[in-house]
C-alpha cells in the first residue's frame, strides 16, 4: 500500500458565532490517498485529477467564501479547524476512484496549530489536534553508570562538563471527539495551559541536569526528554481528549518521536 500527499492552498473567513465579526485565515491542506500503484501507468492516481476533484468539490465552493454564509453545513457546525477537515474528508471520499482510498486530511490554519482527520483511527468521530511549542533548555550529556572516558568516548563534545543548549521544538497531538459546542477536540488555550504548566515554565531556559529534578539521575537525552515530557502531560489532558503524540526536534535534523503506541508497549 503506497500514500500520496497533495498539498493545496485556499483562503476562507468565518463567524465563531451568530452575528460576530468576520475572521479568516490562509490554510494548508495536505489530501493523501493510498492504495496500490497500476501497473500499466505507474501511478497511484493523476494528479490533476486528484486536484480536480479536490478543487471542484471542494475548494471551489470554500475558497475566498465565509463558510457560514456559503455552506449549510458550517451553518449547522462552527468553521473550526476540525469540522472544515471533517467536512473536506466527507466531501472528497466519495468521489475519488473505486480504487483509491482518502487516508488522511491535514488542515494547518496556523504556523503553530493543525488537525488531522485520519481514516486510520479506530473511533471513526475522533480527529487530532496539534500545537507547536518552543523552549530553549541546556543539558550534559553523562552517565553516572559510565567511566569519565566511557562518558567522552560515547557522548563527545556533548559531555562537556558545562553543558550545551537546544532550541527545541515540541509538537503536542491531543486526540479525541469534536465536542458539538465548541467545534474543537479540546480549546487550544487550555492546551496551552496544560504545557505551560508542565513543561514550559519547568524546562525554559532552565539547565535540565542541575534546574529539573526528574534528570537529576537520568540522561537528559532528547530521547528522555520527551517520554519524560510525555509521562508529564498524558494524566493532565482533560478527557474525553487524550495524548496521542509528541514530536520533539532537538535541532533540523534530529526529531525524536512518542506515541501512545510506544507508552502502552512500556506498560
Amino acid at each position: 500500500m503506497l500514500i500520496m500527499t497533495r498539498r493545496l492552498y485556499f483562503a476562507a473567513a468565518h463567524r465563531d458565532i451568530q452575528g460576530s465579526e468576520l475572521t479568516g485565515h490562509t490554510y494548508t491542506l495536505d489530501v493523501a490517498v493510498s492504495g496500490h500503484i497500476n501497473e500499466r501507468t505507474g501511478l497511484l492516481v493523476n494528479i490533476k485529477e486528484l486536484d480536480r476533484i479536490v478543487k471542484e468539490h471542494v475548494l471551489n465552493q470554500i475558497d475566498g467564501k465565509c463558510l457560514n454564509d456559503r455552506l449549510s453545513f458550517f451553518q449547522a457546525h462552527l468553521a473550526t479547524p476540525e469540522n472544515i477537515a471533517t467536512y473536506i474528508a466527507g466531501t472528497v471520499h466519495p468521489f475519488l476512484p473505486s480504487d483509491i482510498h482518502l487516508h488522511s486530511v491535514r488542515l494547518q490554519p496556523t504556523p503553530v496549530l493543525y488537525t488531522e482527520w485520519l481514516s486510520s483511527l479506530k473511533e471513526v468521530s475522533h480527529m487530532l489536534l496539534t500545537k507547536i511549542y518552543e523552549f530553549s533548555a541546556s543539558h550534559r550529556l553523562h552517565s553516572d553508570s559510565l567511566s569519565a572516558e566511557e562518558n567522552r568516548t560515547l557522548f563527545g563534545k556533548c559531555n562537556n562538563p558545562n553543558g550545551h543548549g537546544h532550541n527545541y521544538e515540541l509538537e503536542v497531538t491531543i486526540c479525541g471527539p469534536i465536542n458539538p459546542i465548541t467545534g474543537r477536540v479540546l480549546p487550544p488555550e487550555r492546551l496551552d495551559a496544560v504545557v505551560e504548566r508542565e513543561v514550559l515554565s519547568r524546562y525554559d531556559h532552565r539547565y535540565l541536569n542541575l534546574d529539573v529534578p526528574e534528570f537529576a539521575h537520568v540522561v537528559p537525552s532528547a530521547e528522555m526528554i520527551v517520554k519524560t515530557i510525555w509521562e508529564r502531560l498524558r494524566p493532565c489532558i482533560p478527557a474525553p481528549a487524550r495524548l496521542y503524540r509528541l514530536r520533539l526536534y532537538e535541532t533540523p535534523r534530529n526529531l525524536f518521536e512518542y506515541s501512545e503506541e510506544d507508552d502502552k508497549e512500556q506498560r
